[in-house]
């Protein structure tokens, strides 16, 4: 009994030191992306094609997969999404497929640690069937998250010379209005803040935007507030307004030597003459 006790705790041992000293067949990975306020982060693991024939064989056509090796694929949501129309609570899942030569019917559940002879099918959230398209051949599986927009973004899974993607979307007008609401019911917050508020809300409700963009100016005026709040006057339809801050914009921006707020507060004016559409601020350009 002694000796069999000594065995296995060598042979614990001697996996642990494996582990740690040598790379796994299947490396782990992970890849996360903000789409709008929110965060989602998928980790999986990477088996490799190494001569092999995949889909079809290797994974077979038909049965469930955990769509990566060692462990199930796991996405964790930082806030309430909807898949493909189904509505998903934030938190983790695991990722299922079932692959098919054309089609994968991709399972999300919300057993985030569920393996292929512990899936539970009635916790899953979602099942959506998604065309199983020719693609890349990529050695390594891997897992992205693409076409990426403020409030949507596409999960996307490729490997050998497959691929197939899953859309999400996310309610980011609701949860920046939430947050908006949170923020100013704190009390008076600093000037960039209305800033940014006024550039948000420009497209969405001009009015508000103004307001927003007047308080930052109110509170210290620069060129690139100054040119939001020409922005905002000019989408609300204020041309006198929009006018007078784009010159204003124009002053401060030469003052500061910043020629593309020039530029562009020259362009709000014209374009208050034309059908033009307004330009777009971006505060990172010089």
């Amino acid at each position: 009994m002694k000796k069999l006790i000594l065995t296995g705790l060598f042979a614990a041992t001697i996996g642990m030191v494996g582990a740690q000293t040598f790379p796994e067949p299947s490396p782990k990975a992970s890849t996360s992306q903000t789409v709008g306020l929110t965060e989602i982060e998928i980790e999986y693991s990477r088996p490799g094609i190494k001569d092999r024939t995949i889909f079809g064989e290797l994974v077979p056509y038909g049965k469930i997969w955990r769509t990566g090796a060692n462990a199930a694929t796991k996405i964790t949501f930082s806030t309430d999404v909807n898949i493909d129309g189904n509505p998903v609570k934030a938190g983790e899942y695991s990722i299922f497929t079932i692959p098919e030569e054309d089609a994968v019917t991709v399972m999300f559940n919300s057993d985030a640690k569920a393996s292929v002879g512990k899936y539970d099918e009635s916790l899953d959230v979602a099942k959506v069937k998604v065309p199983f398209e020719r693609a890349e051949r990529v050695e390594r599986l891997r897992f992205s998250i693409e076409n990426v927009e403020d409030a949507s973004a596409d999960i996307v899974m490729s490997w050998a010379g497959k691929s197939f993607s899953v859309p999400v979307t996310v309610d980011t007008d609701k949860l920046v209005e939430q947050r908006m609401e949170e923020k100013l019911k704190e009390g008076e917050q600093p000037f960039n803040f209305y800033n940014a508020a006024a550039g948000y809300l420009m497209d969405k409700d001009p009015a508000r935007a103004v307001e927003m963009a007047k308080k930052s100016t109110d509170m210290q005026p620069y060129f690139w507030n100054v040119t939001t709040l020409a922005r905002a006057h000019a989408a609300a339809g204020n041309k006198d307004a929009a006018k007078e801050a784009a010159d204003w914009g124009i002053k401060l921006a030469k003052e500061s030597g910043a020629e593309y707020y020039v530029r562009m507060n020259e362009e709000i004016k014209a374009g208050l003459s034309s059908p033009r559409p307004v330009p777009d601020d971006d505060n990172t350009l010089p």
